[in-house]
């Protein structure tokens, strides 16, 4: 299951490049960005189109007809309609997140960008957030662009998240580590 889990990313990655390739040859990146967020936007306001992109039973041959009627109606640049047909073809439409999430990550890459999730149980003020940004742009050598998410279940301290690594100093996992430490005492 997590060789298949793997490969699915690994495929919607190998998508994702293929339109960066394409986008940046045509000089339109910036456009497919915005077509991305339009499809989205449009999908959150229409949960049938949710519905369509997820729908198993759909022929490709149907997907690829709507979509091209979507591309006119959302004014895609040809490229992209052909690239969200191809993605039909092949019955990954349901992954379509997966595949603008590597998109994204292959600009920010060749930018020198890179996002960085950090959860605290309150709003950090903005010279911490400030002091942050530069600590870890020295540690990562990127342009950060931090995004603090609140969770109060974390008691306090911070989780720090850069890519697939996660670095937990929260009150609750140090404190859950102290029960844990002290089950083995008795």
């Amino acid at each position: 299951m997590a060789t298949d889990s793997l490969n699915n990313n690994e495929l919607c990655r190998r998508y994702a490049l293929a339109l960066f390739s394409i986008g940046e040859e045509k000089k339109e990146i910036e456009r497919y960005v915005e077509n991305f967020k339009v499809l989205y936007s449009t999908k959150n306001k229409h949960n049938e189109l949710n519905d369509f992109f997820s729908n198993p039973l759909l022929t490709t041959k149907k997907k690829v007809v709507v979509l091209d009627k979507i591309s006119k109606k959302l004014k895609f640049q040809k490229l992209f309609s052909n690239f969200l047909k191809v993605v039909a073809k092949h019955n990954r439409l349901s992954q379509l997140n997966t595949i603008n999430k590597h998109f994204d990550e292959i600009i920010q890459t060749k930018n020198n960008k890179i996002n960085v999730e950090i959860v605290t149980s309150v709003e950090i003020s903005k010279d911490i957030n400030n002091k942050l940004v530069k600590k870890l742009e020295n540690l990562t050598k990127k342009k950060v662009n931090l995004e603090n998410k609140i969770d109060q279940n974390i008691l306090g301290g911070i989780i720090i998240k850069i890519g697939s690594i996660m670095i937990d100093s929260s009150l609750r996992t140090k404190l859950e580590k102290c029960k844990f430490s002290m089950k083995g005492k008795g």
